[in-house]
């Protein structure tokens, strides 16, 4: 029964009702906890294997495509890797006591290492709670804090720092625990993460290089302009105006900009330019000089 919680993401309330409908004994609490921290550890130690597997599988599909990095590997040396990076947390608003960064190889796409945050602890939170309430003493509460060893916090920030954190740890042991270096990172239009990466400096005389995600470059396009139409003389209807259907016909431009244009910074530049003159041109006043013949006619 603890097994078939654990697999449909059950809490001990859960179970009880479910053994109330079965019609079946119920199990006591503390027999519950006992068989669930047996069976946490064994499912960490599953997933942990899991990942051990995932690595070599990752090591191998940089050697099939790359001559060097299969050299490296023959001499078990260090490989430079590209991963997706994101944090999310229990709950939103930034006010979660849990939250998880995750690292994506961008070449297979598989899961190569990931890190939990707890900000809190619930038999830290009890002894707290008993010394407010003077139940014990400053003395007993120093004494259990010191042979509190199997704490379930591991983090002592802010909900929002937690993804910042996790990217620090995982970058800062990705050497020694499985003998890649992160040297392009992927991630959302928040930078944070990134920042304190670089600051980190987990790879001295190999840089980081933050990666845009074209999703997210699009997206926050769309807001801008959104944002721009509610100010000053752009917002309204009618023929000039930044409408509601000019801001996604102009980010749709910019996103094809981009993506047509990949490797080339002057020609996606002048693009970027092209779409928003064409999208200002009119019968009386055209301005299609710097458009691509491919998309206007």
């Amino acid at each position: 029964m603890v097994l078939l919680a654990h697999e449909l993401g059950l809490d001990y309330a859960a179970l009880k009702t479910i053994s109330k409908v079965l019609g079946i004994p119920a199990l006591d609490l503390k027999t519950y906890q006992r068989h669930d921290k047996r069976v946490t550890v064994a499912e960490i130690e599953r997933g942990l294997e899991s990942l051990h597997r995932t690595r070599e599988q990752v090591r191998q599909a940089y050697r099939d495509v790359d001559p060097d990095v299969a050299e490296l590997l023959r001499e078990d040396a260090v490989i430079n890797i590209s991963v997706s990076f994101d944090g999310t947390w229990q709950k939103r608003g930034f006010t979660s006591h849990y939250g998880i960064g995750v690292c994506i190889d961008i070449l297979t796409g598989l899961v190569i290492d990931y890190e939990i945050l707890s900000s809190y602890c619930h038999a830290y939170a009890l002894k707290g709670n008993a010394k407010q309430e003077q139940k014990i003493t400053e003395e007993e509460y120093d004494s259990w804090r010191q042979t509190h060893i199997d704490c379930a916090r591991n983090f002592a920030g802010s909900s929002k720092a937690m993804e910042q954190e996790s990217a620090k740890r995982m970058w800062a042991r990705s050497v020694n625990r499985h003998q890649v270096r992160y040297t392009e990172m992927l991630s959302d239009g928040d930078s944070a993460a990134f920042r304190e990466v670089v600051a980190l400096n987990p790879y001295p005389g190999h840089e980081v290089v933050k990666l845009e995600c074209l999703n997210h470059a699009h997206k926050r396009m769309g807001t801008a302009l959104r944002k721009l139409s509610s100010q000053g003389k752009l917002g309204g209807k009618g023929v000039g105006k930044l409408t509601a259907n000019k801001c996604k016909t102009l980010q749709n431009y910019y996103m094809g900009a981009v993506l047509n244009n990949q490797g080339s910074i002057d020609q996606m530049k002048a693009e970027i330019w092209a779409g928003l003159l064409h999208g200002m041109s009119t019968d009386d006043s055209p301005l299609h000089t710097r458009c691509n013949p491919s998309w206007c006619w």
